[in-house]
């Protein structure tokens, strides 16, 4: 026979309901977690509706997101800085160069936007110019050094 949820009436989440917040946000289900919790689904239900038990699963949830961006953000760079180790790369063969560069150049230039309108409806280009840069800026973006060939 399932327990019945303790009331708590505060704004505090309690232990049980963290629990039921925790459980909810990684994934689980009310009948789950009221199965692992020994409590009735319709209770667990009840729980994640309160108030307080919403704004903590928010913020759980939130938390699980900023982590996952930090984990993302890190591999980014890492693999950002293995193209541009390739690119500076002079043993390195010239297509894995040209194509590391591109891969740095696509990333770091900001895209621009074209509008092309008159007669017929708007059509809206998103692409990236890199013809004002001069050689050496884009050398120096894609981390090959000065002396790598111009």
């Amino acid at each position: 026979m399932p327990r019945r949820a303790a009331v708590d009436h505060g704004d505090t989440p309690n232990e049980n309901e963290r629990e039921i917040a925790r459980r909810f946000v990684e994934g689980q289900t009310t009948r789950q977690i009221g199965r692992e919790m020994q409590l009735d689904h319709g209770s667990v239900a009840r729980i994640i509706r309160r108030d307080r038990v919403t704004r903590l699963v928010t913020e759980l949830q939130e938390e699980a997101v900023d982590a996952l961006k930090r984990r993302f953000a890190a591999a980014a760079a890492e693999a950002f800085d293995v193209l541009r180790e390739i690119a500076g790369d002079r043993e390195a063969p010239a297509a894995a160069r040209v194509s590391a560069a591109k891969e740095v150049l696509v990333r770091v230039v900001p895209p621009r936007t074209a509008i092309e309108g008159g007669e017929r409806p708007v059509q809206v280009t998103v692409g990236r110019d890199l013809s004002m840069l001069p050689d050496a800026e884009l050398r120096r973006i894609a981390g090959i050094p000065d002396d790598a060939g111009a």
